[in-house]
């Protein structure tokens, strides 16, 4: 599971249908709360926290599952399959990874000055072969 941070926590998945599911070994969640979770054999799915309390959590999918699908979560095997810790541990500052933090807009804008940037030298280095070889 992954909360609005794309913090990994493992999660136990107790039950589930094609609107949402249980889950136990949850921290630090509360109703309203929008998480992504990977279901085993499935991928990835949207879901909101409807309810939460003794390291349990009810979530509702934002897309309902179909009966195939739900077929294969419960017939997936695990990743892991050993019991998980009652709650993550805690993310310290250490752990940030330093360097520039830049918007998706801003991380758009230096990859397109970047491609012009090179698409003028290759233009610009084919024009002066061109110059060069006496072509015109």
């Amino acid at each position: 599971m992954r909360d609005l941070d794309f913090v990994p926590t493992d999660v136990i998945i107790d039950d589930i249908s094609s609107d949402g599911c249980r889950l136990s070994a949850v921290h630090g969640l509360a109703p309203r709360d929008r998480i992504s979770i990977g279901l085993p054999g499935f991928g990835m799915m949207t879901a909101d926290v409807i309810w939460a309390g003794d390291g349990s959590a009810g979530i509702r999918f934002n897309a309902p599952l179909g009966p195939y699908d739900i077929a294969g979560i419960r017939a997936a095997d695990t990743v892991i399959a050993a019991p998980f810790p009652a709650c993550a541990a805690p993310r310290t500052e250490s752990a940030r990874v330093e360097g520039w933090s830049l918007s998706k807009r801003a991380r758009s804008l230096v990859i397109s000055a970047a491609a012009l940037a090179a698409w003028a030298l290759g233009a610009g280095g084919a024009w002066l072969g061109i110059r060069l070889a006496g072509f015109f």
